[in-house]
């Protein structure tokens, strides 16, 4: 009898656990399907902001392309017409140019201004190049102080060497122009002020060895073995003959 309802007990609580089984499972299965719902909203949203955007974008695209169709369009109209178009150009990247003046060789001419002699050399030589270097060589207490002023005042670089030894301008132009072609190279350009055989062999090995371009500014009955180590010369009193005399200084 005791056994019986022992068996009795043991199925009846094995049908609460089916039950309560069962009830968990379902529970399971709406919070699943609760956790789906709540993601349709959101899911909704994305898909209609990724519509907005994408019609946002065809739209600026269709207006970009617009304006840049009625912009050609002008342009072409402009030419159809004969009117001056502006068109963008490319930067041109010039290559460098320096000035090397032996000023006790080849002086400012007698009457003539220090700054009209530079503005000529930068005029008629400088539309191929740009300025890299500009360097007057001279011991500042024997020259002129009006020519001295007027270099200062025509930007070039103004370097003192006393004279207290022979051809130590020379030396330091010869230093100067070296470091200017290890620095520029080809094809990159000099012009030296001077009629001094001294220069020779360096405007040799510039010319010809560096591939610089080398122009020569001379005085008269200048050695001609120092002409030929140049691509360009000028007789520098032809040069600057045309000029116009000094204004004289306001007191």
């Amino acid at each position: 009898m005791a056994g019986k309802k022992f068996l009795d007990y043991r199925t009846s609580c094995t049908d609460d656990n089916d039950e309560i089984e069962g009830l968990n499972e379902k529970l399971l299965q709406l919070l699943s399907a609760q956790k789906v719902l709540s993601q349709v909203p959101t899911s909704q949203s994305l898909c209609d902001g990724r519509l907005k955007n994408n019609s946002s974008s065809k739209v600026g695209f269709k207006a970009s392309a617009s304006s840049l169709f009625s912009h050609c369009r002008h342009e072409c109209s402009l030419l159809h017409h004969d009117s001056p178009v502006t068109i963008p150009t490319l930067p041109i990247h010039l290559p460098p140019i320096g000035v090397f003046w032996d000023i006790e060789n080849c002086q400012v001419p007698k009457g003539r201004s220090a700054i009209a002699v530079t503005q000529l050399i930068r005029d008629k030589f400088f539309n191929v190049y740009r300025e890299a270097e500009f360097i007057v060589v001279c011991d500042v207490q024997k020259e002129n102080n009006q020519i001295i002023q007027e270099l200062n005042d025509a930007q070039v670089n103004l370097i003192h060497v006393a004279a207290t030894c022979k051809n130590a301008a020379d030396e330091k132009l010869k230093q100067s122009i070296r470091r200017f072609a290890d620095i520029h190279g080809s094809p990159a350009a000099i012009i030296l002020i001077s009629g001094d055989i001294n220069f020779a062999a360096d405007l040799s090995d510039l010319r010809h060895r560096k591939k610089i371009y080398v122009i020569l500014l001379h005085k008269k009955n200048t050695s001609e073995a120092l002409i030929l180590c140049a691509n360009e010369h000028y007789d520098f009193m032809e040069l600057t003959e045309p000029l116009p005399s000094r204004t004289p200084a306001k007191v």
